[in-house]
């Protein structure tokens, strides 16, 4: 579209036979088309046609509303779909969670579909990432502003949560090279919930600096404590 409408502009100042006002406007329309039709190209191209949702206090990192790897894919295509979960609730923190849905459909999941004892994606296709607008607290423990993968290790009792710095992988298949880019590691124990169908994350906001981040699938939850860290 940009192409053609500079090929207009170049007809129009080397053979327009309107008068100078007239002419003198649709090339100030043209151009003006030429910018938006350009400026709309690099923001897909670099992935700022995802709005954003906040921005660090340092200004280093933004979440924003999707998995930026999700720009140039058609979603609909895909059997898991993708979703986000996000919350900004919380004085001095914005989390979002992205991750793709599997369904149940009638299939045993724990300890078969996802195997017990083994690093999972939390989810389909891309690992489950989760963004962090400042600084924050899980599950005790500290962690910086930034975009992680979300791993977790399921069991018949205690899960294995990982949040690893390398957020851009696909699955877990690649998570053993990357296992030393681990930045926290914890166990939480999950408990039973009504019969879900399609994999999800929401947030329960316990108080102005406190959620639960829980993902639910078939009939199991796993609660993630999260609290602003300011």
């Amino acid at each position: 579209m940009a192409q053609l409408a500079i090929i207009h502009l170049r007809f129009l100042l080397r053979n327009s036979t309107l008068n100078t006002f007239e002419t003198m406007c649709r090339i100030f329309t043209t151009t003006a088309f030429i910018a938006v039709t350009l400026s709309a190209c690099t923001l897909k191209n670099f992935g700022l046609n995802h709005d954003i949702v906040a921005e660090s206090k340092d200004h280093s990192f933004q979440v924003s509303q999707t998995n930026p790897a999700w720009i140039s894919e058609d979603l609909k295509e895909r059997a898991s779909p993708a979703k986000s979960a996000i919350c900004t609730d919380l004085k001095n923190l914005i989390i979002a969670v992205h991750y793709s849905a599997p369904l149940v459909k009638g299939r045993n999941i724990w300890g078969d579909l996802v195997p017990f004892n083994q690093v999972w994606r939390t989810g389909a296709n891309e690992a489950t990432m989760i963004e962090l607008s400042n600084k924050a607290i899980i599950n005790g423990q500290s962690i910086d502003a930034g975009r992680y993968a979300l791993f977790t290790i399921p069991s018949e009792n205690t899960w294995t949560v990982i949040i690893n710095r390398v957020f851009d992988q696909w699955g877990a298949f690649q998570y053993d090279k990357h296992k030393k880019q681990d930045v926290l590691r914890f166990d939480v124990t999950p408990t039973n919930c009504d019969m879900t169908e399609m994999l999800n994350f929401s947030f329960n906001k316990n108080s102005t600096k406190q959620v639960t981040l829980n993902m639910k699938w078939e009939n199991v939850m796993l609660p993630i404590a999260i609290e602003a860290a300011n």
